[in-house]
């Protein structure tokens, strides 16, 4: 069982188990219902040991801080960090914002931003919200140096489950079976368990106060379950007898002798009032963690469906308007999940939406419709003769230019050609005169 001193030298957390996805932004409003649903899920939820090593860009942790100075050592160097606190209505939030980080030997250039919320004022000062994002990427200074922020291979952590805050604060939640399951109780192999004298006079559970021979702290007893247990000084005239239920068992010596005292080798802490009830049962403390652990189970299953639940919902949303929900087509072991009822209404609205539009027209529709409007009522047939009219009318001077233009165009034609006549004809002299005449010698 490594100390807490140990736990923060190696860069562990206690951190809430559940997984809080991927989250490019976070406002202020979604730090605030983080804290809101994180406070009470606390007093029900063991925190888990672990790391936060070289973190997404979006992921998030919800984590305890035993103490204000507790080091997170996630993997990254941050050359840059900053506090501001900011008021959110009756509450103060503080944020550490630390930027440029980057990840030696592995980042190329210092882009990671880790912002770390807490509730100064209005919440539980010890609960905090880590966010990565990526933020503006710049060079990393040659200065810096390149060699791992913290050691490899990290260490497996075998750490039991604890409960942070509430009535509960400081008990751990081993696994079902474990030699620590009971609490300290009765298995074999436990702190005092059933050693001799376990319910014998001496007070409460034991000589020492505690359940064995000096009370939780007395290491594991040879014993176990052996004469001590179950033999005289057990259940027998020292247990259940005078020594056991009399004056020295849950008299007065009893419960304030009987679990009062501080158990150094148990939970660290003193547990005032005894067990809070007379004579738990020999197999009570296993089989109150058997359910605790059932319980815890039972609520991490309900949270994961719930989880589910909100994710196909924002799915649905998210699709266009318009966009058909897509339709899965018939499996053979659909009645193995969902009722009769659901799967012939599912089939019914799938396969006969055509069947339910004539079924709903025949029975509640009109079953004579109205004779139907000529499809030329939209027109005017006045309006459309005195279109006609003018439109003819324009048509018959077109006409009337065309024919003008046409015996201007033959007229034309005509005198050109009685010109070319009239200099062909000026054009033809005799040339007879034109020829020499030869004189003869």
């Amino acid at each position: 069982m490594a100390s807490m001193q140990q736990l923060q030298v190696e860069g562990c957390v206690l951190r809430f188990p559940e997984n809080l996805g991927l989250h490019s932004h976070l406002s202020m409003e979604n730090v605030l219902e983080y804290f809101q649903k994180a406070i009470p899920l606390a007093t029900r939820v063991p925190f888990t040991w672990g790391y936060i090593d070289q973190p997404s860009d979006g992921q998030t942790f919800i984590i305890f801080l035993p103490s204000p100075n507790w080091n997170i050592n996630d993997g990254i160097r941050w050359p840059d960090e900053r506090r501001q606190n900011v008021p959110v209505g009756p509450r103060e939030i503080e944020i550490i914002e630390s930027r440029f980080g980057y990840i030696p030997g592995i980042d190329s250039a210092a882009y990671r931003v880790r912002r770390r919320y807490r509730l100064a004022k209005g919440g539980h000062p010890s609960l905090a919200l880590i966010h990565y994002a990526r933020g503006q990427m710049t060079n990393i200074p040659p200065n810096f140096s390149q060699a791992p922020v913290r050691n490899y291979p990290l260490r497996t952590i075998n750490e039991a489950p604890m409960f942070v805050i509430g009535e509960k604060a400081g008990q751990k939640v081993y696994p079902p079976g474990s030699s620590q399951s009971a609490g300290g109780g009765m298995g074999p192999g436990m702190p005092g368990g059933m050693a001799p004298g376990g319910m014998g006079p001496g007070g409460g559970m034991g000589p020492g106060g505690g359940m064995g021979p000096g009370g939780l702290a007395g290491g594991m007893s040879p014993a176990g379950m052996g004469p001590g247990g179950m033999g005289p000084g057990g259940m027998g005239p020292g247990g259940m007898g005078p020594g056991g239920m009399g004056p020295g068992g849950m008299g007065p010596g009893g419960i304030p002798g009987g679990m009062g005292a501080p158990i150094p080798g148990g939970m660290g802490a003193p547990i005032p009032g005894g067990m809070g009830a007379p004579l738990p049962g020999m197999n009570m403390g296993r089989m109150n963690m058997a359910q605790q652990q059932a319980m815890l189970a039972q609520q991490n299953s309900n949270m994961e469906a719930l989880e589910r639940r909100q994710r196909e919902q924002a799915q649905r949303a998210a699709q266009p308007a318009g966009r058909e929900r897509e339709v899965q087509p018939d499996s053979d072991d659909e009645g193995d999940l969902i009722s009769s009822r659901t799967l012939s209404m599912a089939r019914y609205r799938r396969n006969h939406e055509i069947m339910n539009e004539v079924f709903a027209c025949a029975a509640f529709g009109t079953k004579k419709k109205e004779p139907e409007g000529s499809p030329f009522s939209i027109f005017d047939q006045k309006e459309l003769e005195e279109k006609a009219a003018k439109l003819q009318e324009d048509i018959d001077a077109m006409i009337a230019k065309g024919e003008e233009r046409r015996a201007a165009r033959q007229a034309a034609e005509r005198e050109s050609a009685e010109k070319r006549a009239a200099l062909e004809a000026s054009a033809d002299v005799s040339m007879e005169g034109l020829a020499p005449q030869v004189i003869a010698t």
